[in-house]
């Protein structure tokens, strides 16, 4: 239930409506099962595996490799973009994402959408984006605490 509070419940009032999930993991999530992931909606007291919601119940969640895989598919190109590229230069902890921005311009000249880079790409944005994107690229720092 952790990794699903932190990486899906936050972006989940954004996504939820979708069918259909691409997730283009990285190193560190690239084997997490995201279709095994038990949702909010599960019971305290659980007694059985039959009693628990997983997000394979709600969505079709598929993967791949990269984002430009995804782009290149059939009517991809009317879709829309919500793409967020943060920095991290003067974060203690976390270092600098050195392609995030060039990969999210790369996306940005093909195909149209809203496009947060460095400073403007804040939790906050993303969180009360009135967008309702049919890509959410986040190309971020993830940290389980």
């Amino acid at each position: 239930m952790q990794v699903y509070n932190e990486l899906i419940k936050p972006i989940y009032p954004i996504i939820k409506s979708k069918e259909q999930w691409v997730i283009i993991p990285n190193a560190y999530t690239s084997s997490l099962p995201f279709e095994a992931l038990p949702t909010e909606s599960n019971k305290k007291n659980i007694s059985s595996f039959k009693e628990i919601d997983f997000l394979i119940n709600h969505h079709i969640i598929s993967y791949a490799p990269t984002a430009h895989s995804v782009t290149h598919r059939t009517n991809i190109k009317s879709n829309k973009v919500l793409g967020f590229a943060p920095t991290f230069n003067n974060e203690k902890e976390l270092s600098e994402l050195p392609f995030s921005s060039s990969l999210l311009k790369d996306l940005k000249s093909y195909l149209k959408g809203d496009y947060y880079f460095n400073k403007e790409a804040t939790p906050n944005v993303l969180f009360n984006t009135e967008s309702n994107p049919s890509i959410l690229h986040i190309a971020s720092h993830f940290k389980l605490v």
